[in-house]
């Protein structure tokens, strides 16, 4: 099976992901707001970019500016990838107090040009749901798997507050990837943790846990004394 590599010289994420994320595959991460998911996405898409794969980014939550100043905060900077159209981000506006108008989730399936590249990232696709029924998720993750078997990749972002737990349960059991980022509060202490929930298809080892930090400056670093 085919890999996009996310290796980056200076963390141990690629590693610990078993050097790179399968072709072919959707992949889903979850957490609450401020867990991290996002901060893990944009970490995966700069190395995808590092290495040649051609991305979309769909966000529900940053317009382009924002995204790119969120990326360069990090020393993730992708200004180049967007001028030179490797990066094609798009911001789903307009937003209304947060929401989104309604079905906007079977308007984004109708532009089969968002899912034209190697990897096409949705962050946040609970957002989208908070309007749809089961059967437009279902009808979602039909599309989202029709997409991947073309030898891409899609990686979807969801908060399991967003949405009824049925729903929480058809993204999950659908997903050949699925990864939980969650804060844990031990002893007055705040950690965020990355758990390793389901990994298909994968060529080498990948880990199960581990816990990270978000830096300004330098971007997401592993604990490696909670690697396992």
């Amino acid at each position: 099976m085919e890999q996009i590599s996310v290796e980056v010289e200076r963390d141990g994420l690629g590693r610990f992901l078993g050097g790179g994320i399968p072709r072919g595959t959707m992949m889903l991460v979850t957490g609450e707001n401020g867990a991290g998911k996002s901060a893990l996405c944009q970490r995966l898409v700069y190395s995808f970019l590092l290495h040649g794969a051609e991305v979309t980014y769909i966000s529900t939550e940053m317009a382009t500016k924002g995204f790119s100043d969120q990326m360069r905060s990090l020393d993730y900077a992708v200004d180049d990838h967007l001028l030179s159209k490797a990066l094609t981000f798009v911001p789903v506006f307009p937003m209304i107090k947060g929401h989104l108008p309604g079905h906007y989730l079977g308007r984004l399936l109708t532009e089969p040009r968002l899912f034209e590249r190697d990897v096409t990232v949705i962050d946040c696709l609970s957002t989208m749901l908070r309007n749809e029924d089961e059967e437009s998720l279902f009808r979602a993750i039909r599309y989202f798997k029709d997409v991947a078997s073309r030898n891409k990749l899609v990686i979807l972002t969801a908060d399991p507050a967003d949405v009824r737990d049925s729903m929480n349960q058809i993204m999950r059991s659908a997903s050949d990837i699925f990864i939980d980022v969650v804060v844990d509060t031990s002893e007055g202490m705040i950690e965020h943790l990355l758990y390793i929930r389901r990994f298909l298809m994968a060529k080498n080892r990948v880990g199960q846990i581990t816990g990270f930090r978000i830096e300004p400056g330098v971007g997401l670093i592993l604990d490696i004394t909670r690697v396992v």
